[in-house]
């Protein structure tokens, strides 16, 4: 069974899998800083999901959200950036996680400034589709933190408030398998 380590050098992110010679193979991004924010292994293949950053930049200036897919030895098979339909980076949030969906495909949540989203891809990991996640009426904030796919829909999990007066309440947002809110409800 092949381990998989993540770690940071210099700045970049390296992914180093040892195989069956227990010699490791390391893929080093040749994108700017990089954060890996969830994994996943399937069929022997590690999914990583995570934030590419501008050099030199703080978590503030996120460059975009990525998928990327790479074998036992750490060789990278294939790689995908995510925008918005304007073309504007999309970044991850800190909390987040990978899920390999029904249909073969993964789902994972980003952000675009203030808005939460819903980012649905293929096997290869081309976007299926991206779709927000509104602020609950009346909050001046919201984050979502976990998505999860129960009979044929995803449902996306999270919290949100107002700062005066200081309320925090959960809230779940349910979509079908195209992207279409079918629900919403808040705790």
């Amino acid at each position: 069974m092949p381990r998989f380590l993540l770690f940071f050098l210099f700045g970049q992110v390296c992914i180093s899998a040892s195989g069956q010679n227990n010699l490791p193979a390391t893929y080093l991004f040749d994108e700017p800083p990089t954060a890996i924010f969830a994994q996943t292994i399937y069929n022997d293949t590690i999914v990583c999901v995570g934030t590419v950053f501008k050099e030199g930049d703080t978590i503030h200036f996120q460059q975009g959200a990525f998928i990327a897919f790479i074998d036992s030895c750490g060789n990278l098979i294939s790689y995908r950036k995510y925008f918005d339909a304007q073309g504007r980076d999309i970044f991850l949030n800190l909390s987040n996680k990978i899920i390999r969906t029904k249909d073969g495909g993964y789902c994972f949540l980003g952000s675009l400034g203030f808005q939460n989203l819903l980012i649905k891809t293929d096997f290869k990991g081309d976007s299926v589709f991206i779709r927000e996640c509104p602020f609950p009426s009346g909050f001046q904030y919201a984050s979502f933190l976990s998505v999860h796919e129960i009979n044929n829909a995803f449902y996306v999990v999270g919290y949100g408030g107002t700062d005066t007066p200081i309320v925090d309440d959960l809230c779940m947002y349910k979509f079908d398998q195209e992207g279409n809110q079918l629900d919403y409800c808040r705790f």
